[in-house]
């Protein structure tokens, strides 16, 4: 039978990324730095200017939406969905809630700084 091959299995078998998805501290922290990165390329982008009144800006945002909703969805849903689904429920559950309180205090936190400064 042939082996299954692709870049989804190394990242499967590396140490980091078994890390991260166990972890729900790590994915929360993980969710909030994207999104730091995301708000980040577009206060250091002023050619984005360029491109305001034309067909590109809203396809890139359309674009940037999906892909934004498909990393937060893994990063919030792919661990305890499979634990779910392995029978797991109360650590699903677990899971998913202390993930989402951490991501929630980051943000208020993160929010409270901007409010401050």
């Amino acid at each position: 039978a042939p082996r299954p091959y692709g870049p989804h299995l190394i990242l499967k078998r590396s140490k980091w990324y078994t890390a991260l998805m166990k972890n729900p501290y790590l994915r929360a922290f993980a969710a909030s730095g994207y999104i730091g990165l995301i708000a980040l390329f577009f206060m250091f982008a002023p050619h984005l200017e360029s491109i305001e009144n034309t067909v590109l800006a809203p396809l890139l945002m359309l674009s940037l939406l999906t892909f934004s909703v498909a990393m937060m969805g893994y990063l919030f849903f792919y661990e305890p969905a499979t634990l779910l689904l392995d029978g797991k429920r109360d650590a699903a559950v677990s899971s998913f809630f202390r993930m989402a309180v951490t991501f929630a205090i980051v943000t208020a936190v993160l929010l409270g700084i901007a409010l401050i400064v």
